[in-house]
């Protein structure tokens, strides 16, 4: 399946194959030469497979290509996994996922209500020009992410720090995994690993990013956690 997506309007809130799904089913899906580009500025919600998928289950697809936001969430399989599975996954070598705005994962931009994402690989660039982005998710709330990898031919670059949310705090959030954990219920990493050739903090904290490359070499190791 070869797909281009070219989207100047904030008309469409979701931009992906399956742009909004609820209960759905999505199986053995392969996306060979995608093309998505949205340079609307307030456009949230792109993903290769699903947009926002709401106790829904994607199994065995893989993404090839490029996706592009100028709005923020972003993720190569889905913008929002809310609820549901995610299941052997893959974004392959080279293709390219860019947020200009902030939340961006490999996988998906936010995992929330308990999304189980599992034997997913994530092997192409995750670049996003402000904060939030990870290997296999940007944000993540409530999941489980179990046996997944981030592999050394991945890129991972997150942009500025200087940004502040509403009390004040500093944003700071990449990870070869996740990029920050706001949880709301349990967070279960089992058996996941990264070995990315590069994590890039474009404008941040050395300090902050060998703290996490030193916590994640003990915790993410392939080790379950």
């Amino acid at each position: 399946l070869q797909l281009t997506v070219d989207v100047a309007t904030s008309d469409l809130k979701y931009v992906a194959l399956f742009g909004h799904t609820t209960g759905a089913t999505i199986k053995n899906v392969k996306i060979t030469n995608l093309k998505v580009n949205v340079t609307a500025t307030d456009q949230p919600y792109t993903g290769g497979i699903a947009g926002y998928a709401n106790n829904s289950t994607i199994e065995n697809c893989s993404v090839a290509g490029e996706i592009s936001s100028a709005s923020e969430y972003v993720g190569g399989i889905v913008a929002v996994a809310e609820g549901g599975k995610i299941s052997k996954c893959k974004i392959v070598k080279d293709s390219y996922i860019y947020c200009a705005d902030n939340h961006c994962g490999g996988i998906t931009a936010i995992a929330e209500l308990d999304a189980n994402i599992s034997e997913c690989t994530v092997e192409g660039q995750v670049i996003c020009k402000r904060f939030y982005v990870g290997g296999i998710a940007g944000r993540v709330n409530s999941a489980v992410i179990d046996k997944c990898l981030v592999s050394s031919d991945a890129y991972v670059q997150g942009g500025h720090n200087n940004e502040t949310e509403k009390n004040g705090n500093t944003l700071v959030g990449i990870g070869g995994i996740i990029g920050i954990i706001k949880a709301k219920r349990m967070i279960k990493l089992r058996k996941t690993t990264f070995v990315l050739s590069i994590i890039n903090l474009a404008a941040g904290s050395i300090e902050i990013l060998m703290l996490f490359v030193l916590f994640c070499a003990v915790v993410f190791g392939g080790v379950s956690v």
